[in-house]
């Protein structure tokens, strides 16, 4: 069992948005490693070399320990209740009080600098 080190992020799918999402929280200084179900994702080479230095698991996420990890972010399209991660899907996060498996939308919504307001109704005149 591989174990995830205490207060790492996870980052799940190593597909474009999961790369968004590590380049996301290597900009923001978070320590963090990717997991990803596959044995060989495409692009893991070019990833590994951008990243020199983080950790990337290939297989099932049941073979990782998170008991002490810090988050877990799911790319798009992922199940977050997958096996490896269903344990915590109903957990909250004692440090962001948003659950401890979140999308990577969670990620740019706490990182956007403006206030987030609901778009107006497109087509008003349509009802």
């Amino acid at each position: 069992m591989v174990r995830v080190a205490k207060g790492l992020t996870l980052v799940v799918g190593l597909g474009v948005s999961g790369r968004a999402i590590c380049r996301h929280l290597s900009r923001l200084d978070v320590p963090y490693m990717v997991a990803d179900t596959r044995a060989e994702p495409p692009g893991l080479k070019e990833f590994q070399a951008a990243h020199p230095g983080i950790e990337v698991h290939c297989g099932p996420l049941t073979l990782l320990n998170l008991q002490d990890v810090a988050e877990v972010v799911v790319s798009p399209g992922l199940d977050p209740r997958m096996p490896g991660l269903k344990e915590l899907a109903d957990q909250l996060n004692p440090r962001t009080g948003e659950p401890m498996v979140v999308g990577e939308i969670a990620l740019f919504v706490r990182a956007a600098k403006a206030p987030l307001r609901p778009s107006p109704d497109p087509m008003p005149n349509q009802r």
